[in-house]
């Protein structure tokens, strides 16, 4: 009675310790096989390279902050070309703001109630006149892209008209230069003045 009661009780023990040693069998296994595989193949990655992964944040999307400094955009250089005349296009967008801040500010004069007459005639005449600026200074700078001299930026101001050219120029073209645009914006000779754009 007592050895049938031993037995019984070291068969269910026996059979509760099936899914363990199942188990314990499955993980060496596992272990084997990948003791195997890495001395058969080596480690997938050596301790000097990335995971796949590196570089991703957590969506998944490339990380910004992990990309090589050296790595550029071919496309976001400019030719010298391209860089000249983004320079050109700059200076022209400065000129106009100035000119748009000065027609803002006759506006207000003449637009107010209280403004004398004499301030009055005097804001018309100089709004007129930056109208004509505008136009002599495209003008002129149509000619002288015409007769060669590449981009240039015409500014006309009250005393003096300035050129500013991104060639080379001698005495020779400089004279040209102030010819054409004092016949293009009746300035004077002489009150002409010609600067290159990599001295600004």
């Amino acid at each position: 009675m007592n050895i049938n009661r031993f037995r019984s009780r070291q068969g269910q023990q026996t059979n509760r310790n099936y899914p363990k040693m199942i188990f314990t069998v499955f993980i060496v296994f596992c272990i084997g096989v990948l003791v195997w595989d890495i001395g058969r193949n080596g480690w997938p990655a050596g301790m000097d390279e990335l995971p796949a992964t590196a570089g991703l944040d957590a969506a998944g999307e490339p990380d910004k902050d992990s990309a090589p400094a050296e790595q550029t955009d071919s496309s976001d250089q400019l030719s010298p070309e391209q860089e000249t005349a983004a320079a050109f296009a700059q200076l022209r967008l400065e000129r106009e703001e100035a000119r748009g801040e000065e027609l803002a500010l006759l506006e207000r004069i003449i637009s107010d109630e209280h403004t004398s007459t004499a301030a009055l005639a005097d804001a018309e005449e100089r709004r007129i006149a930056i109208a004509a600026d505008m136009e002599n200074e495209i003008t002129a700078e149509s000619l002288l892209a015409a007769k060669g001299y590449g981009e240039t930026v015409v500014m006309i101001g009250a005393e003096q008209t300035t050129v500013i050219v991104d060639l080379e120029i001698d005495a020779q073209d400089a004279a040209v230069i102030a010819e054409i645009v004092d016949k293009a914006s009746g300035c004077g000779f002489a009150n002409v003045v010609i600067v290159k754009r990599s001295l600004i």
